[in-house]
């Protein structure tokens, strides 16, 4: 078969990594597309590096939000119709998921889904509207667990188009993981914050900072690495600097993967608004707040 991969951020690569590689392994024909929503080289030229997962073709989007989305459905609409290809195989809930699942259909092309039927219920996240739009465009939905796929079967969809899969992520720390470590070993809280619905909203943000000068006075010391969109929400704020000086907190630039993922193994305790962390978490056996 003729499958088209894209993929917009940090979890669909660290995801998508070993699906590509097992799909070509097998003989099929792989067009992997970067759509470029991490354009900050930290957050995909690592990863692609680390993970093996190099694109064959990369997108550069424009910076403003309405514009990159309507740059982005363009750009996914030319692909599908210069490459046809027999499937469109897309994952999570980014942007990149329902505007291509909108392409593919528009060319009448069947969409597979990786993580279908996750839900968090919560109104007010873009990420559930995402999950729930590309869940109306798909033909195959590939569910990481039995919850999930039960999900979708309360949403009426026909269980001959539900499989469940597990997750992708298990196949990548598998062979980049780091052992787990000893919880009398870890030490300190790693924290990373980057969805819209929290540091967009000042009231949200604000209740951030405080949770991390918390955090660094009553638990122990934090590590804080700092996507752009965060850090200039930060600075917009005016709490950058003083969250930089606060006793116990640490600022960093984003890390690469395999120093992420040596970080949460570290760590007593991970607070995140990541779905991609909470898993990693899981699996090195670290608690972790959401």
């Amino acid at each position: 078969m003729r499958v088209l991969v894209p993929f917009g951020t940090r979890p669909e690569i660290v995801k998508l990594a070993p699906v590509v590689a097992a799909l070509r392994e097998h003989g099929h024909a792989v067009h992997a597309v970067a759509t470029g929503q991490h354009e900050d080289p930290r957050l995909a030229d690592r990863f692609f590096t680390d993970l093996g997962l190099t694109p064959d073709e990369r997108w550069t989007l424009p910076r403003a939000e309405a514009e990159r989305v309507g740059a982005l459905l363009t750009h996914a609409y030319e692909t599908i119709a210069a490459r046809h290809p027999d499937l469109v195989l897309v994952l999570g809930d980014t942007y990149t998921v329902p505007l291509f699942g909108l392409a593919a259909r528009r060319h009448t092309i069947p969409v597979a889904h990786l993580e279908a039927g996750l839900r968090s219920f919560n109104p007010r996240s873009l990420e559930e509207v995402n999950r729930r739009a590309v869940g109306a465009m798909t033909s195959l939905h590939l569910a990481p667990t039995a919850l999930a796929a039960r999900f979708l079967a309360d949403e009426g969809v026909d269980s001959a188009r539900v499989h469940i899969v597990g997750n992708p992520i298990t196949d990548t720390l598998r062979a980049h993981g780091p052992p787990r470590r000893p919880p009398a070993d870890r030490h300190g809280v790693l924290v990373t914050a980057h969805r819209a619905t929290n540091v967009d909203d000042p009231v949200r943000l604000a209740q951030l900072v405080t949770i991390v000068r918390r955090l660094a006075t009553e638990v122990g010391p934090v590590r804080f690495p700092l996507p752009p969109r965060t850090r200039d929400r930060l600075s917009v704020s005016g709490s950058l600097e003083s969250l930089a000086v606060a006793p116990g907190v640490e600022l960093v630039e984003p890390l690469p993967y395999p120093e992420m993922l040596a970080a949460v193994a570290d760590a007593r305790v991970v607070v995140t608004d990541s779905g991609g962390l909470q898993e990693e978490a899981s699996w090195l056996g670290v608690p972790c707040v959401v």
